[in-house]
Parts: structure tokens; sequence; C-alpha cells
């Protein structure tokens, strides 16, 4: 803020209050952009090195252009040679803007499998993650930006874990923010007699997770391997909805 003023002497007679309002708002807009700029390149891992290698190389082809105009101007180069070269960089950089990239042969799938990017499946010898993948299967939802999971005072029959997507539970001027690998409402779920302990929605585009009843809950807790990575996110839920509280 102090730097803002410098830079603009005519803001200085704006009040303290209002100074820390945009304050707290921009450092919440920064909060949320950090956890979707997390959430993409975690959750669409292919398709963001896809992004970044096309900016890279647009980056690389913008120097190239400055680098081949100082030298046509020192007189090193000689016109129609440098018109070529111009021509050529800018037919790639149209290519690298308007037309699709293509996948290198043998690599990883644009999207990944939803149930390949949960942390609680990596583990497991590759039968069970084949027989856990069957399990889930019909439990795969996506849900729309906004749209409500759970409501305070809801008594909690589903948990949500998430694959993709942001999910914003907002209790006071600071909301939390969940990703990939939390469970949703997993502790209400687990004490059977908790109540959601407030309002969950999808935050900042598609979500998509798995739904989690009491039923496959109770499997994953049968599960010697699966069961302290579920008890430590209960662990958390409790944690943090205590702190808020």
């Amino acid at each position: 803020m102090d730097n803002i003023r410098k830079q603009f002497p005519e803001l200085a007679n704006i009040g303290k209050r209002i100074w820390n309002k945009v304050y707290e708002e921009t450092h919440l807009y920064h909060l949320t952009a950090t956890y979707i700029l997390l959430d993409l390149q975690q959750s669409y891992e292919a398709c963001w090195r896809i992004h970044m290698t096309k900016r890279c190389a647009q980056m690389l082809l913008k120097y190239e252009s400055k680098t081949i105009t100082e030298l046509y101007e020192t007189g090193m180069l000689g016109h129609s040679v440098y018109s070529h070269i111009l021509e050529l960089i800018e037919k790639k950089s149209l290519k690298l803007e308007f037309y699709r990239v293509s996948m290198v042969h043998g690599h990883l799938k644009a999207i990944e499998n939803p149930f390949d990017l949960l942390p609680l499946f990596q583990s497991l010898p590759n039968h069970e993650k084949t027989r856990w993948q069957t399990i889930m299967k019909a439990k795969h939802r996506w849900f729309q930006p906004d749209q409500i999971l759970l409501e305070k005072g809801q008594r909690v029959s589903t948990a949500y874990l998430i694959t993709r997507g942001i999910v914003e539970c907002k209790i006071d001027a600071m909301p939390i923010y969940y990703r990939l690998g939390n469970i949703i409402g997993i502790d209400a779920l687990f004490s059977q007699d908790f109540l959601a302990h407030d309002t969950y929605r999808v935050s900042s585009g598609l979500l998509e997770a798995y739904c989690i009843d009491g039923i496959l809950m109770n499997q994953f807790l049968k599960d010697e391997t699966l069961a302290p990575s579920i008890y430590r996110e209960i662990a958390l839920h409790v944690l943090s909805n205590n702190y808020q509280t």
C-alpha cells in the first residue's frame, strides 16, 4: 500500500479504514487466484504443460524477432533475408496462437483419469487400485460453479472427495478452500451426530468429485492402508471447524 501511495499521490487522502478494506479484498483475490492456479497445475497437469510450453515458445519467438531486427539495423542482414526471417517467425507465432498443439506420441492424455489424481489410492498395489476404481466409478459426479454441496445445519449423509476444482467454506471474512484429496463433510458423516458446520459451495469453476456415503466410508475405514488417511482427513476438518468456531 505504501508503494501505491508513492506512485499515486492523489490517493494520499484516503482514510486508513478504507485502505484496510482494499488490502483485505486484494489479499482475498490473491489467495483465490493462488488456489485456482494450484488446482489448474495439479488437476490438468498435461494441459498446463502444453499451455506453458506454448507461452515459452512465444516468448522465444518474440526475443528472436527483436534480435533479428537489431541485427538488421546494424546492417549485418540484408532486407530480403530480414523480411523472410520475420515472415517465418510470424507464421510460427500464429500457428502457436491459433492452431492446436498435438500431444507427443506415447505421452499422457490431455486430461487424466480423475481417479489417478487422488493421493488416497496412489500407494496401493495395482490390483487394489483397480478394485477401488471399479467401486468408485459409480460415485463420480460433476458440480456447477456456486452449487451448494452442504448447507449449514444440514444433516450430512454424503461427503465429497474432490478430484478437480475448489470448494469454499466462508465462515467469516477469510474463507477456507478445499481441493484435490480433501473430503468435504467427512467429519459430520463419520460422527453421525454432527450437522454441517457451515455452508460449502463450489468455487471458481466446475467441480469433479466422488460422492461418499456411510457404507463407502466404512469400507475405507476397514482398509488398513486407506484408514489412516481417512482419519487424518476427519481430524483436519474437526480442527479447522473448531478453530473457526
